[in-house]
This record gives structure tokens, sequence and C-alpha cells, in this order.
């Protein structure tokens, strides 16, 4: 087993009023991370997947990590081996775990892929475990598994050819009782570019699977789709999802007559965006209520859903998290900053909320999302700097209001409700407000103090001439409504 060092790049941690901190975490890989996925534990702890990809070896290796209350890591489970692995998804199961991944093997030329299922409890320790048969030359990815009874889960599967040249994705459902490792799936044999959730509805006896590419039965435009199938696994209906919808399709039970459903779309009168769909549909998925998320401004601006659930309702809000100035077609490997973006929506699917995180240097890519016992959120993803080539994670608490709470004047990683970028920058910079400001006040200090720039902002972006600026550092403030919305260093060159 590989020993691994964690080393704190930045702690911020606070106090919540119930109980529960506050925190940005980020951590050092060895290895560049991939993929990461988190979910709370009964005693306020997080279980945190990370897999991680050796490029000189093109080897993954998967772990599940255990953070304390504070985001600082207690406990670890690896599935490092010969060849490798990975895990996947992992969701509550009765009072426990459970997880999906894959396991390599080599052997006489020939690539074995060992796709299993286990239940872990809150130490990390396997109570359970089964494998369904061995692949050869196959590469799969577990993108989901929901319990349906206390024995029995549904599992989503997406699978290509690892023999190269890379092979389209097809993906199959599993119907698998984990006790007498009984196996029922359907494989539609269709191309996909991937399938990503399933919605359980025992009332009408039905599995919806959300995945994009071409019709079970007929030729059509391949956009985000809906696969019905009876909860013994037949096939019942394919039909569109809402109009605009593409990719990254996901579910979240709203109440018992609706779902809510959200993906990355694009708005037919503007090209060059991409947009967040979001709509309420009854269990006959006919739409019922719906809105969309897009950046106004600037245009060349583009956001894209958490890649693994961006979805999570909990009483009090709807919130949806996106990757915020994602460039098109370069995504991760862009030159320029990412942040990661909380919106908050009404019972109505209003936005009434916006929320930034990052430093305006760095890129960081949301993963997942999912609330937490205190009415807050925990959020993963991966991070990098603008010139590397490898990715660490992060592990970021928040509260019910998206705020990292007990902070002055943070430093670096933080909550904020406005953006300045570039940074560093040249002659001018953009202001950025959250949708929820629609006037504020931008002020710039040398670093000793003195005010150099002050300017009223009354609109969503403002560009900012700096031109009588000398180079060098400067702090900012924006206020909006009497408090601070954000604090920073803007750096000229």
């Amino acid at each position: 087993m590989r020993t691994y060092i964690f080393i704190f790049l930045l702690i911020v941690v606070s106090y919540s009023s119930k109980g529960q901190f506050n925190f940005f975490n980020v951590f050092e890989s060895p290895y560049s991370v991939t993929t990461n996925s988190v979910i709370q534990t009964q005693n306020n702890s997080y279980l945190l997947i990370v897999n991680e990809k050796n490029f000189q070896n093109d080897q993954y290796n998967g772990a599940i990590y255990k953070y304390n209350e504070f985001g600082q890591p207690i406990n670890m489970l690896s599935l490092d081996g010969t060849n490798g692995g990975a895990i996947h998804t992992i969701n509550k199961f009765n009072n426990n775990y459970i997880i999906g991944g894959i396991k390599d093997s080599v052997a006489h030329e020939k690539h074995y892929q060992i796709r299993f299922i286990s239940i872990i409890n809150d130490e990390l320790k396997v109570l359970h475990s089964i494998k369904l048969p061995v692949q050869l030359d196959t590469a799969s990815d577990i993108k989901q598994i929901k319990k349906i009874s206390n024995s029995v889960v549904l599992m989503l599967e997406n699978y290509r050819s690892a023999i190269p040249p890379p092979k389209q994705t097809k993906f199959r459902v599993w119907k698998i009782n984990l006790y007498s490792e009984s196996t029922r799936a359907y494989d539609p044999n269709i191309v996909s570019q991937s399938a990503f959730d399933l919605l359980y509805d025992p009332d009408n006896n039905q599995i919806a699977v959300s995945y994009t590419g071409s019709y079970i039965e007929e030729e059509r435009e391949a956009l985000a789709k809906l696969l019905i199938l009876d909860t013994n696994l037949n096939y019942k209906n394919c039909i569109s999802e809402p109009d605009f919808m593409r990719i990254y399709t996901y579910f979240e039970k709203y109440n018992e007559d609706s779902y809510l459903t959200s993906s990355l779309g694009g708005l037919e009168s503007k090209d060059d965006y991409k947009a967040i769909y979001l709509y309420e549909m009854n269990y006959q998925h006919d739409s019922l209520n719906a809105t969309y998320l897009y950046p106004e401004n600037p245009i060349d601006t583009s956001i894209y859903p958490f890649y693994l659930d961006p979805l999570t309702v909990t009483e009090n809000n709807i919130t949806v998290g996106v990757n915020y100035n994602v460039q098109p077609a370069v995504g991760l490997w862009q030159k320029m900053p990412a942040w990661v973006q909380l919106n908050f929506l009404d019972q109505e699917l209003n936005l009434t909320k916006q929320v930034y995180y990052g430093d305006g240097q760095k890129i960081y890519f949301g993963m997942d999302i999912q609330p937490t016992s205190d009415d807050g959120y925990i959020i993963c993803g991966i991070t990098k700097e603008i010139q590397a080539l490898k990715f660490d994670y992060f592990l970021l608490k928040v509260n019910s209001e998206g705020l990292i709470t007990g902070m002055d004047e943070p430093q670096g990683i933080s909550a904020s409700e406005a953006l300045v970028y570039p940074n560093p920058g040249g002659q001018r910079f953009k202001v950025k407000l959250a949708m929820q400001h629609q006037n504020a006040l931008l002020e710039m200090f040398s670093m000793n103090g003195k005010l150099v720039l002050r300017k009223e902002l009354n609109q969503q972006q403002t560009e900012i001439n700096t031109q009588t600026l000398p180079q060098g550092c400067y702090t900012y403030r924006i206020t909006a409504e009497g408090r601070k919305i954000a604090v920073g260093k803007w750096v000229k060159e």
C-alpha cells in the first residue's frame, strides 16, 4: 500500500450556530486527481472518494478518506493493487454506505476489469462485498447505485472497449440482490455519450434512466433522453427530455408528486452560451415548472454543472452547483481561472442568490454537492494552478446561506458575492456581481492603506480602467447594502 502524505495548502475553519464547522480545505495529491465524491456520516464526519491517475504508467488508484467535522483526514481505505482500481460512487445504505467501482488485472496481455459493490461502515470497514462477472478488454464506470430495498439495489454502468482506438460508450442498468448475488441486466446496446442517473419510482412501477445518445426505437436528434423501464428492467418507453437539455442530466426527488432534473443545455438564440436547465417534472415526466441559469456577461463565459452531482434539495433551498468561467472545448486545461458557484433557488424555481468560491488565480472545478445535517452543504472537487499538469482536490463545507462563516477579512480562497478578474491583470479588470446585487461599491487600496480607486457598480459586470495605477499589489473591498461581499488582493503586472 502506498504511503500518503497529507499537505494542507489552506485551511479556513469557523464555527456555525448548530455546532458544526465550515471550511475550505485543499489537499495536495501525489498523483493527479480525476474525480471525487462526498457524503456525510451519521457522526458528522465526511467520507470522500478520491480517484488518482499516475500518467506515467496509466494506472488508477482509488481511496476513501474519512474527515472529521473540521475537514481534517482521520482514516483511509485504499483500493491500490498491482494494477490499480477506482471507486466511482458512494451512497447511503441502511445505517451504512454502499460503494461501487472497479479493479484492474492484466494477464497474458489481456485486460480484465472486475466490477464490485461493497457495503462499508463509518469506520471504513468492509462489511459485505460482491463481484460482477469479469469483463475482458472492457472499461467500466459505475455511475450510480441506488437502494430499492434492504437487499436489492439498482446500478447504472457505462462501458466501452479498453482496446485502442477508443470505442464509443454504451450503458447497462442492473438490478442486484446483494446477498443472494442474483443479477439481472438491461443493455439497450446503443451508442451514448454517457448515462448519468437513475430515478426509482415504485408507485408507478418504473425506473427512469437519463442518458445522452440515440433513441432506443428510432433514430432522432441525439439530445438528453429518458429510458423508462419497469422494476424488472423490462423496456417500457424512451422519451426526450425537455427542450435544450443535452448532457449531465441528474435527478433529485422534490415531493411526493414531482422530481427535479437538471442538465447542461444550450440557448437556441445564443450559440456560444452554455446554460444549466432545471425542470420540475411529474412522474409521468411532464414539465410542471422550469428555469435556466447562464451568465449574462461576459459573452465568452460558460458555466458547466458539477460532474457527478450538481443538484440538491433541502427544506429551505434548491441548490445547483456549477463551474463558472469554463472555456468550451478546453475545460480543465484552460489558461484562465475558474470558480465554483452555488445557485440558490426558492420553491418556485426563482433564483435568489449566488455565491462564488475560489481565489481568481487557480482552477476550481466542483464535482459533488450534498446536504448536511445542519442545513448546510458539503462540496468536493479538484483544483490546479493554471500552468500545472496535476490536479489536487478540495473539500468545502458551507452553511445554509452558502457562506464560510466567522471570517472577517478572508485571504486567498473565500466565499464571495463578487468576482475580480483577471488577477493578475493589466490596464483593466472586470468586476462581476452576483445576481442578488444590483448596486455595490468597489474600493481599492495600496499596500500602505491609501485609497487609490473608488467606483460605484450599478450593473452585473463593470470594466475598471487601471491605467493610472502603477504596477504592484493592491487590496480591494466590495460592499453592498452595508456589508462586505468580497475582499482580496489584486496584482497589476
